[in-house]
């Protein structure tokens, strides 16, 4: 018999395949409206914010503490199901790049991102892991940090992570 908490991510894990919205094909999973591809890469914040876009997304907006908690899930099962992942942290698209102190989500990282689109949202939800922010010198932006757990932690901006792309299943 399966544990309980095995049922329940499988229940909620819906690959993208079939999903003829979602430009991550089989290599996403789903979730309410949005598909999330977790990329092997290592890359800078700026590399993945350029690769997600390429692929048609943008590098994730986590926006409440259910779509965190199925990120937090997914990224521990490959972590423990997919040794391909050496680097077990990953980025996510905040920054106080613009405002030191003041965490956004870079908006119109979209190629289709509609021209009225705002160019900077705050972020409304924020879940930091042990002692984060520490804002070290340079560190602006934020990532997924394993040691945390998978809350958020702020990283100088060159780190080489992993990433996690978002797609909207209307686009």
């Amino acid at each position: 018999m399966l544990p309980l908490g095995l049922v329940v991510a499988l229940v909620s894990l819906t690959l993208c395949e079939g999903q003829p919205n979602c430009h991550f094909g089989s290599k996403g999973v789903t979730f309410g409206e949005s598909c999330y591809k977790f990329v092997h890469e290592h890359l800078s914040w700026p590399e993945a914010v350029t690769y997600c876009v390429a692929l048609g997304g943008e590098l994730v907006r986590i926006e409440s503490a259910a779509e965190h908690n199925f990120l937090i899930q997914i990224a521990k099962q490959l972590k423990q199901n997919d040794t391909s992942f050496d680097i077990k942290d990953y980025w996510i698209n905040l920054s106080d790049v613009i405002v030191q102190g003041e965490w956004a989500w870079l908006g119109n990282t979209r190629l289709d991102a509609p021209s009225d689109s705002p160019s900077n949202e705050l972020a409304s939800y924020v879940r930091w892991g042990p002692t984060q922010p520490d804002n070290t010198p340079r560190e602006d932006c934020v990532g997924l940090w394993l040691q945390g757990d998978f809350l958020f932690g702020d990283w100088p901006c060159s780190t080489r992570l992993h990433a996690i792309c978002e797609d909207s299943m209307g686009h």
